[in-house]
């Protein structure tokens, strides 16, 4: 079985070497083995939006909510997403989401 901290931080660290190609087949082989994984799928959307493929990215940002209602940093990617396809209303939502959980400690 597959050391899934360990592979995720291979899959960082072509990220940070602007390995995406590797990346992403690597990643999309962890979200086929472990799909309820909240970190794999976060990490598969952040590569799809790195390479320009941003209905599959906005995809795996919804499953990782799914996951994790409260998955601040999705939440933000999902509001920059709609902003993008030109969507104020779902952008406003996942920002307002993500608004309230940033600042429920305070």
């Amino acid at each position: 079985m597959t050391d899934v901290t360990s592979e995720i931080a291979e899959i960082k660290k072509l990220v940070k070497e602007n390995n995406l190609g590797d990346a992403r087949l690597r990643c999309e082989k962890m979200v086929s083995q472990f799909p309820n994984n909240v970190e794999v799928n976060f990490l598969m959307g952040m590569i799809y939006t790195a390479v320009k493929s941003f209905q599959r990215a906005e995809e795996h940002f919804e499953v990782t909510l799914l996951l994790e209602p409260n998955y601040y940093d999705s939440l933000v990617q999902l509001s920059l997403l709609c902003e993008r396809k030109g969507d104020r209303e779902r952008a406003a939502i996942y920002r307002e989401r993500s608004f309230r959980i940033a600042h429920q400690n305070i």
